[in-house]
Formats: structure tokens, sequence, C-alpha cells
């Protein structure tokens, strides 16, 4: 089931209303097949949203809401506003290719397919292209509503070892700029290209020496190996494989600030103008704190968000315009009396009832526990107000009863359910697989 909560003027939560709104609400996909979906990715721009999607049959579709009136909807949905996810036309050539990922800029939708055999993948931008979004030639015409192809066949002359066929990582973007993380059967590890709006240098670029990027550029990460990025408003975080940081761009809220110092980090996020670098103490949190973004009272540059509970490891963390979320899963045994109730999960392997002995087997429970904190005038933080929220608060939970189930060798094993949370312009997202047998609702 996917949850949303927030800004909502064009419909982009997807619960057929153009109302904010300050709770959790289920959204609604528009004649899904069997009325269940599992998310995979979901990604917001300033009035739209985009989900990828699979089935019960493995087959993944994208879907779309909210504003499509400069065509990051697709050609078809640029004359309304869409109150439900509605599926996303397949451009002719692809229909082959596998959606991997989505991402968006402010009005600029991108969609990352994996085409058959040893070809490489391909990055389509629907809607403005303002900004440059498109990775494209300057002297290339763009017509509304059109669909357009990122220039990653240029990257072999920048670069002989970015020859194709080339295969995208992740793809990260700001509000107007875009990063991706790719290799090819030659690059030696991962490599950043990037493109879009580069005058503060979030491209890499030093200030005011670039406007904007048209094509795809190199940038060159000689410290080490990028394994994860992410883009604020006008910064870029890069996440080494050693665990230290590189920083580009825009330092005016001191997003950048101490940032580099760090060491051993796990994980890097980015709010429009502010930081966030997961290590095992915690979640340090460096730049704007008008709303209660960096989640602390310690006014020291690399303050740690001050959880009211003892720290534990998130399974993972989501920023968005000037909030963030951090999504817990945990687990806890107990009996449970009725053995029959063992085999009635629908992700039960065996075909028969597994012959129980002595002591009986439990079931695991799962309690998943999205927290936080942040700017909130639009409700997006989904606590029924409009105050912002200075301190990590729990938003959302839900305790899931998963049997354990018999595998090959007749041992018991747990089968986790699958949990995500994304945030976006002022709006909140939680996804869970919602079994129609043993879940609870805890909050």
């Amino acid at each position: 089931m996917l949850l949303a909560c927030g800004s909502n003027a064009h419909g982009q939560l997807a619960n057929d209303s153009v109302q904010d709104t300050c709770e959790f609400n289920p959204c609604i996909f528009e004649d899904a097949p069997g009325g269940r979906l599992r998310v995979l990715d979901l990604a917001c721009g300033a009035n739209h949203t985009l989900a990828l999607a699979e089935d019960s049959d493995g087959k993944r579709e994208i879907w779309g809401s909210g504003d499509g009136s400069s065509g990051q909807l697709g050609p078809r949905q640029m004359d309304d506003v869409y109150w439900q996810f509605v599926r996303l036309d397949i451009p002719h050539g692809l229909e082959g290719a596998t959606p991997k990922f989505v991402a968006a800029t402010w009005k600029t939708s991108f969609l990352v397919y994996s085409l058959p055999g040893d070809q490489s993948d391909v990055i389509l931008c629907l809607g403005s292209n303002e900004f440059n979004d498109f990775g494209t030639s300057p002297f290339g015409s763009h017509t509304p509503g059109g669909i357009s192809t990122v220039a990653l066949d240029n990257l072999p002359r920048l670069d002989p070892t970015l020859a194709e066929p080339i295969t995208v990582h992740s793809i990260s973007t700001g509000q107007r700029h875009i990063v991706v993380r790719l290799t090819t059967p030659t690059s030696n590890g991962p490599r950043l290209v990037g493109w879009g709006a580069a005058r503060h240098g979030q491209l890499q670029a030093p200030y005011g020496t670039c406007v904007t990027e048209t094509l795809p550029k190199v940038l060159r990460t000689p410290q080490g190996i990028p394994k994860a990025v992410s883009c604020g408003s006008q910064h870029t975080i890069i996440l080494l494989e050693d665990g230290q940081i590189l920083a580009w761009g825009a330092n005016r809220k001191g997003q950048l600030v101490g940032i580099e110092s760090l060491v051993d980090v796990q994980e890097v996020h980015c709010t429009w103008n502010g930081t966030y670098c997961v290590t095992r103490e915690g979640i340090v949190s460096r730049g704007l704190n008008n709303a209660g973004q960096l989640g602390r009272e310690d006014t020291s540059e690399t303050g740690l968000v001050e959880f009211p509970l003892p720290w534990r490891a998130p399974k993972l963390v989501a920023c968005g315009s000037e909030h963030t979320l951090a999504l817990f899963v945990g687990e806890s045994t107990q009996d449970y009396e009725d053995s029959d109730a063992l085999i009635q999960s629908t992700e039960r392997k065996p075909s028969s009832k597994p012959e129980l002995t002595s002591p009986r087997p439990s079931t695991t429970s799962q309690t998943l526990e999205l927290w936080g904190w942040g700017w909130n005038e639009h409700g997006n933080l989904g606590l029924g107000m409009q105050n912002d929220v200075l301190r990590p608060e729990l938003l959302f939970s839900k305790k899931l009863f998963i049997p354990k189930q018999d595998d090959v060798n007749g041992k018991w094993r747990t089968v986790g359910r699958y949990a995500k949370a994304w945030a976006g312009c002022g709006t909140s997202w939680v996804y869970y697989d919602d079994e129609e047998a043993d879940s609870e609702e805890l909050h």
C-alpha cells in the first residue's frame, strides 16, 4: 500500500483530491491490475509525481499524477491535472525495454530503461527544458510535450573509457541539475556524469564559470570511486566507497561546512539547502535550520539529529524540499497459537503444510516506523497539523505479522515484508506490502 501526505494543489498525491492532506492517506492507481502494485521507485517534481510499480506477475510500469501542463507526464497528459496515478505511455521503440528508475527536477521527468541484450540504458526526458534539463544539444529543437533522450552517446568522445554499452546505476536530481552514476565495460568502476544548472559549482566547475551544462559532462572523482550521490537545490554530495565525502556547489546556508571532514559515512542525502550523512553514530545534519530541518538543538557544525530513543540504523533516509524522513523496520518474535495460520501467507513456497514439531514455531512481527522532522507548512509530516517539527517525531507505524515458513531443509525461516519511503516537494510517501492477513495498525 502506498500512502502520502502534504502539498496537493495539483493532485500530485494521487488521492482523488486537490487539497493539501495533513495525514497519510492511500494513493489511487487508476485501473490497477488486481488493485495491488508494489512501488519500487518514486520521484517528485514541483507539482507532479512519478511512480515505478510492479504487478504480481513482475511486469513493471511507470505511473504519473499531478500537473502535466509542461509535458512532464507525457504528450497525452498535457491538458489536465491528474488526481490519481495514471499509466504513462511507453514510447515507440521501447516496447521490449524494462523501466529501472524514475527521477524529476522542477517540471521535468526522467525515465530510465534497460534494453535487451548488450545495449546501453536509455534516459528519457519529458517536460520542461528551461535549464537544459534534457542533456541534449542546445541546437536541437524541443517540442512541448515531446520526449527526448539524454545524449549519453556523446560520452565516449569526452572519455574513451566510457564506451558503450552504458549501464545506469542511479540518477539523482536537484531542482535544476542532474547527476548519473554509471558504468561501462571499460570504466573501471562507477563514474559520474552531470548536466543542467551549474552556476553555483554543483557540477564541479568553479562558481560562476558555467551557467548550465547542456550535454552530459564527465565529473571527475580522483579521490575515489563514487558509491552514491545526492543533489540539493544548488549543491551536490558524493559518497565515495571508502566512506569519505566530496561536496560541490552552494554553501550559503552552511550545507557544505565540515562535510568533507567526515569519515566512515554510510549514506548521503540532501534537502534543498541541507546535507544529511548517515554514520555509525547517527545522522549528521548541516545547512538551513529555520524550520527545524537539522532536527537538533546542537549548533555545532556537524551535530547529530536528536532522536528521542537510542540510535539504531534506519532502513533508509529520505530528504524532501526542507524535511527529512527516517524509516525503521524492527523485528520481534511472539508465540502463535494457531499453527494453521503459519501457512496462510501468500509468500509461502512449500506446496503442502509443514509437519510441526515441539516446540511450536512462532511468527515474527515486523514493526515499520516512519519518523520525520523539519518544514511542515503543507502537513507533509502527516501529523494532522501544519506546525514545523523541530526534533524527530514518530509519524506513522504499522505492525505486520509474518509467519515463519519452511524451507527445503525443513528449517524455519522468516520472509520479511518490503517497505520504502520517499520525500518530495512538501510531500511524504511510505509504501509497505499490505497482505490481507496478519496486519495490525498501530498509529
